[in-house]
């Protein structure tokens, strides 16, 4: 422990490192599985399923869960400094995506969107896409509120619940290993 604190006072742009690897390998696909193969999604037969719930309000509910906060973002943006973590690394989209996080291409410009589209096209596995290499792409993207689990609120970066239990479509793009492009959520309850 005492190695740790002195990195920390040492060297306070590294000291966010290990924790954000943490979320990182947490919440991509294969971060939580264990030594005897994937966790599984529970036994096969589950019972009959609940009825569905009549009362709250499912849009507000969507919403909590995508952008609420719950004011952490001084703690992503000034103690753990992520944001700048992020530019300090140089970490590009492709990046971010074959760590497992996720993009939401419709909070993207229409413009973007259509940049990235035609550089998709030309390399469908975004390799030489030069949007998805290029490292300030990705603070644009943090700032549009595009990577899921994100949200920027008046110049900070704050997670939200949609970080680590967000499963996109990947109708867009899929990072080879790694995180996908557009989201398609299950409804709450209901068909």
């Amino acid at each position: 422990m005492q190695s740790v604190s002195w990195v920390a006072r040492r060297c306070p742009r590294l000291s966010f490192v290990p924790l954000a690897a943490s979320i990182a390998l947490a919440c991509s696909p294969t971060g939580m599985a264990s030594s005897r193969g994937p966790i599984l999604e529970g036994p096969a037969d589950q019972g009959a399923p609940l009825p569905a719930r009549q009362d709250g309000d499912m849009a507000l509910g969507r919403d909590v869960f995508r952008n609420e906060t719950f004011g952490n973002e001084g703690f992503w943006t000034d103690a753990v400094r992520l944001p700048a973590g992020i530019m300090a690394a140089k970490v590009t989209p492709m990046q971010a995506l074959s760590l497992g996080l996720q993009v939401d291409v419709d909070a993207i410009a229409p413009a973007l969107q259509k940049t990235l589209a035609d550089q998709l096209r030309a390399d469908p596995s975004g390799r030489t896409a030069p949007l998805l290499n290029e490292p300030n792409a990705t603070a644009l993207l943090v700032e549009a509120g595009a990577v899921i689990g994100m949200a920027p609120k008046s110049g900070k970066v704050g997670a939200t619940c949609a970080l680590c239990h967000t499963m996109t479509d990947a109708s867009v793009f899929t990072a080879p290993g790694g995180g996908t492009s557009n989201v398609e959520l299950l409804p709450v309850s209901g068909p």
